[in-house]
């Protein structure tokens, strides 16, 4: 994030700065951090920019050493909660307080903590104590908020941060769960539900939060007009269904085939089936056996970063050294090796200059696919959106759009409008298969720019998520063209990259990198691999509440059943891959027509009449 840009969106959305700071730092400090002055820790930054109303999956962020443990143990946490391993979640909150916080906010911390013990509470069936946990945890660092949670009546004119309002949400879950204050209940709902739609314009943020809130509406609004409660429900199918989300769908689902039989109507056979194929993934494909849940956030240890991409290029510690004229280092290898195992903090000007010797482009501690302000940064969400939908003509105007306002001496928003219009440029037919290949990687030198196609050094070079998004489309250029075991070499190479370089690096690029390789895998004639590769996808994108491809990897599991089918010549094994094949189509077939996905129904349909009308 460069400098003054928090300051701007701020200005841009007409809050003061105590609308932002107020419990969460000084008046100073936050001054000093939106002129560029001082660095926000990870929770201070993300707590910022919850209150501006801004998404934290916008960013990617490199840490200090301190910060990367934090951040690595905070995934601990929450995996043993995923996990439902209530005693080990307690014993690693109680190391995390071990930790030093004088360098960094030390009551969001304990917020987050709060939250946490909250939900171990909760699993474990302590409702009163996990409400007092919630209510400790928002008194950190919003005592306007508990004080409205605890009835008082005052300005309710204040901003939330993602963690603020996801303790806020669970609060009004909890009392759902304890069966108390039905009236004071929906009154907080309301409230979010207002401020949600009348100053959260960022559609990530909205879509974490919105779904849970029309869902205990709706079981208020089932015991005071149980046709309102049928709209609610609809309305919050719908937006889930429009933003590809899980969160609540099965729930809203249920409550929705609950109110039709008890009114007596007949309700949409999509939202029946889709209820049951997401049972069946449930209780028959999810196990923490096949993958466990990876982080959502885009966290790089500086460290990591330079260690790794100094190796990547082939230059040693000493070849980094710099000498000034007064002959003092400026990056010794003696500094140099204590920054790469975090022994040392580096300062702000020696990681400009080893970003710069290293080919990563300017340093920055905040990282943003495009720069510019909230009505950029939504556009570029909403033309990433519709690509995944296929729509190629609403991208078009929306690329256009988006040229007008940004300012294209940024390599990485040249970078950024130049893929996009390519992209819709090879699907429209406008440009061949290599050309296409040729386009892209000149558009990923852009900012890497020893880039070689040929290069099979392990990746450890740091990457942005553009760069991670070109690399996976040059990877399927070589899939199209039949080149599999390339294409698949480039993919098991990203894959490397996330898994064993970056572990902490994120989910959306991911689940994106794995999805083209499970299709490369069967297309390949690795029927089993893709199969594998397919349940893992699954799991991941059920535990992140994410429907983006699950209808998709059903097909592929179906696919490749049906492949193996018509290659097998044993009749008993042909009858085996023919029922699995017909199962897990008929499964997928539930999603495509529930999302109007008409390019899969149509390849369940061709596919069904080839393997399994006879």
């Amino acid at each position: 994030m460069n400098t003054n840009q928090l300051k701007n969106i701020r200005k841009e959305k007409k809050l003061s700065q105590k609308n932002i700071y107020e419990g969460l730092c000084s008046q100073t400090m936050f001054s000093k951090i939106e002129q560029g002055e001082k660095e926000a820790d990870q929770l201070l930054f993300y707590a910022i920019l919850g209150r501006l109303g801004i998404s934290t999956s916008k960013y990617t962020l490199v840490l200090t050493k301190e910060e990367s443990m934090l951040s690595e143990q905070r995934t601990e946490i929450e995996f043993c909660i995923r996990g439902e391993r209530w005693r080990e979640g307690e014993e690693k909150i109680t190391q995390y307080r071990e930790n030093d916080f004088s360098n960094v906010t030390e009551q969001l911390h304990e917020q987050y903590l709060c939250f946490m013990e909250a939900k171990i509470a909760y699993g474990m069936g302590e409702l009163e104590k996990a409400s007092e946990k919630l209510k400790e945890g928002i008194g950190k660092t919003n005592q306007k908020l508990l004080d409205f949670i605890n009835g008082v009546s005052l300005d309710r004119d204040f901003r939330l941060s993602i963690l603020e309002m996801s303790q806020f949400c669970m609060f009004c879950q909890l009392l759902d769960k304890m069966g108390k204050q039905n009236e004071h209940r929906k009154e907080l709902l309301i409230w979010i539900k207002n401020y949600l739609e009348k100053k959260i314009e960022d559609t990530e943020y909205k879509m974490k939060f919105y779904p849970m809130v029309s869902y205990f509406l709706a079981l208020i609004d089932r015991e005071e007009d149980i046709l309102k409660c049928l709209v609610c429900c609809e309305e919050a199918i719908a937006f889930l269904k429009q933003y590809k989300s899980l969160l609540f769908l099965k729930e809203l689902l249920e409550l929705y085939q609950d109110v039709i039989k008890e009114v007596g109507i007949k309700g949409k056979e999509e939202n029946e089936q889709y209820l049951s194929m997401l049972q069946f993934i449930e209780y028959s494909l999810i196990t923490e056996k096949v993958e466990k849940k990876r982080p959502h956030l885009g966290a790089y240890f500086v460290g990591d970063i330079i260690k790794n991409t100094r190796e990547y290029v082939g230059k040693t510690q000493e070849q980094l050294n710099y000498v000034d004229r007064r002959g003092r280092g400026k990056a010794d290898p003696s500094t140099l090796s204590k920054i790469e195992n975090g022994h040392r903090k580096p300062r702000k000007a020696t990681c400009e200059y080893y970003f710069h010797e290293l080919g990563l482009g300017q340093y920055d501690m905040k990282i943003a696919t495009v720069i510019g302000g909230l009505r950029v940064q939504e556009l570029r969400w909403q033309i990433d959106y519709m690509l995944g939908e296929r729509s190629f003509n609403k991208v078009k105007v929306c690329v256009k759009q988006l040229e007008e306002e940004l300012d294209l001496s940024f390599p990485i928003n040249e970078q950024y409008i130049r893929w996009a219009k390519v992209v819709v440029d090879y699907h429209d037919g406008k440009v061949p298969l290599k050309q296409y290949r040729e386009k892209l990687i000149e558009i990923l030198k852009i900012t890497w720019k020893d880039f070689e196609i040929e290069d099979e050094k392990k990746l450890t070079r740091l990457l942005s998520r553009m760069e991670i998004t070109i690399y996976i489309n040059i990877a399927q250029t070589y899939i199209e063209q039949n080149q599999y075991k390339r294409g698949i070499y480039l993919y098991q190479s990203l894959k490397e990259y996330f898994e064993e370089v970056y572990p902490m690096s994120g989910y959306s690029s991911y689940i994106f990198l794995c999805m083209n390789l499970e299709q490369a895998l069967g297309l390949s004639g690795a029927y089993d691999e893709s199969i594998l590769q397919a349940r893992r996808g699954i799991c991941m994108e059920y535990f992140h509440k994410d429907s983006q491809c699950l209808h998709e990897h059903l097909y592929n599991i179906g696919w490749n059943y049906g492949n193996q089918l018509e290659k097998n010549q044993n009749e008993i094994k042909k009858e085996k891959y023919k029922k699995a094949c017909q199962f897990y189509l008929e499964q997928a077939l539930k999603g495509a027509v529930f999302m109007n996905d008409l390019e899969v129904i149509q390849l369940i349909q061709e596919k069904k009449k080839l393997w399994l009308s006879v």
